[in-house]
């Protein structure tokens, strides 16, 4: 555990909401029973989560308008944060490296790195300036050297637990968040400056209760908000019950002075097609892909119905296209999975529910209209727990993280599938395991080892980080891929 991060308490994602989350008919075909009862929700439970997540919905339509974008905003206010050395455990371990058909082909080299997250959790953002930053607790920490030397960035205000989030702008500053129940139930903003080389923090008044398990995305503009012309937005969300429905929007990184919720606006009719071009900064501006939301090269973005998906609904997106600060629907066929788009206006999609057996890669070249895609099966005797993927259209290479159980020997393994994307369908090149593949583990309070989410980032040169646990790192560690067999 690092300086700073004290135990979790809190239920950032439990493997409930995520089965209440993706109630999906089409991928009931590949799921399987999970053996631990703390795996499966009872229908009774899911019912009520349904229940409780449409009173949910209704109250946030009815205390915030679907789009609320105020003229006479707050004057920013934002604080000097300082950079600190930071020395967390580290050590090259090698574990082994697979061909696609599942055959081992040798030993890869990891730098595996400790506490640089908390309890339960890494949150990994990569840069195109090669910098690789973990905001998974109540600090952001980076490195600019692969996990040799790590720093840390602290705010004036002291903080005692956090689980944070952060994002790539396209003008090359670094914006993130961090919610610390434990000093007040307080969301404190953070802000790398690319212009001075300078970090900023600030603190958020407005936000809904319990904000537990916040992601945090960008969306490159240029927007209007209020009559004025703004490069881009930041949004961040909390994952509890529908809270990635309402956003809470920021027009400097720091400041979050803006509700928006999108259910009923995009309702209203308007149907618009994807608008994209090439854009190099949308291959490093990829959210963690729970959060729902796409950013698209060129500006605006796609964003996840969970409304819809809580009360099993079929899966549908909005649409948000600068200039206007309004969410429409778009005329994509439904997709089932995830969606992150490239800078070459491609779009990537990755279906992997919770106890499927396989993997499902798709890639569309037309805005969502058709998809090539490859499914690949799971090593014999695993399901998924959970998933994180990248995609890097000037590298040619996705990497999708897969957090699997194996349900005889109830034991969990993290996986890295790495996809050649170079050419418009996709091809599986490698399969890496990351650990020892030798503990159970789950999300949430009540769990004895907790990994709340899967996490991953392509840095620039191809090199792949990612997070995993097992008996020798009991809390989520950060892996480094730093050499492999036959390169």
């Amino acid at each position: 555990m690092g300086a700073g991060d004290g135990p979790c308490s809190h239920s950032p994602r439990s493997a409930g909401h995520r089965l209440l989350e993706q109630g999906r008919p089409s991928a009931t075909a590949n799921l399987v029973e999970v053996s631990r009862e703390r795996k499966t929700p009872s229908s009774a439970t899911l019912g009520l989560r349904a229940r409780l997540a449409a009173a949910a919905a209704a109250g946030l339509v009815a205390l915030i308008p679907s789009t609320v974008v105020t003229h006479a905003q707050a004057p920013p206010v934002r604080f000097p944060a300082t950079e600190a050395d930071y020395l967390p455990q580290i050590e090259n371990l090698r574990y082994s490296a697979l061909t696609p058909a599942g055959k081992e082909t040798g030993k890869a080299t990891w730098r595996v790195v400790k506490d640089t997250g908390n309890c339960c959790e890494n949150y990994l953002l990569a840069t195109p300036q090669g910098r690789l930053l973990d905001f998974g607790g109540t600090y952001a920490r980076f490195t600019d050297d692969a996990g040799l030397k790590w720093k840390e960035v602290r705010p004036i205000e002291p903080l005692v637990s956090g689980e944070g989030g952060i994002s790539y702008a396209p003008n090359g500053d670094i914006v993130g968040m961090t919610w610390d129940p434990y000093s007040g139930d307080h969301i404190v903003t953070f802000k790398y400056e690319a212009a001075d080389k300078t970090w900023y923090s600030s603190e958020t008044k407005l936000h809904t209760p319990f904000y537990d398990r916040p992601w945090h995305g960008v969306i490159e503009g240029p927007f209007d908000v209020g009559g004025q012309i703004y490069p881009y937005i930041s949004v961040i969300m909390s994952n509890y019950l529908v809270g990635r429905e309402l956003y809470m929007v920021s027009t400097d990184g720091l400041n979050y002075f803006i509700p928006n919720a999108r259910w009923i606006e995009r309702r209203l009719g308007v149907v618009q097609k994807l608008e994209m071009k090439d854009d190099p900064w949308v291959d490093y501006g990829q959210p963690q892909v729970e959060s729902g939301l796409t950013p698209l090269p060129g500006g605006g973005a796609l964003a996840a119905d969970y409304v819809a998906l809580s009360l099993g609904q079929a899966e549908t997106r909005a649409y948000l296209k600068p200039p206007r600060f309004k969410w429409s629907d778009h005329e994509m066929p439904q997709q089932s999975g995830r969606i992150l788009a490239d800078s070459r206006q491609r779009l990537h999609l990755v279906d992997a529910p919770i106890g499927a057996k396989s993997l499902t890669f798709k890639t569309s070249t037309d805005g969502g209209q058709q998809w090539d895609s490859v499914k690949v099966p799971l090593l014999k005797g695993f399901v998924v727990e959970d998933m994180d993927f990248k995609v890097n259209a000037a590298l040619g290479i996705s990497a999708v993280a897969i957090h699997a159980h194996h349900v005889k020997k109830n034991v969990d393994q993290d996986f890295v599938y790495r996809f050649d994307i170079k050419k418009p369908s996709p091809r599986l090149e490698r399969i890496f395991k990351v650990g020892a593949g030798d503990k159970s583990v789950s999300s949430g309070v009540g769990a004895d080892l907790r990994f709340d989410f899967a996490t991953i980032a392509i840095l620039p040169d191809g090199t792949i980080a990612t997070s995993f646990v097992d008996s020798t790192h009991l809390q989520p560690s950060v892996a480094i891929l730093i050499d492999e067999p036959g390169r």
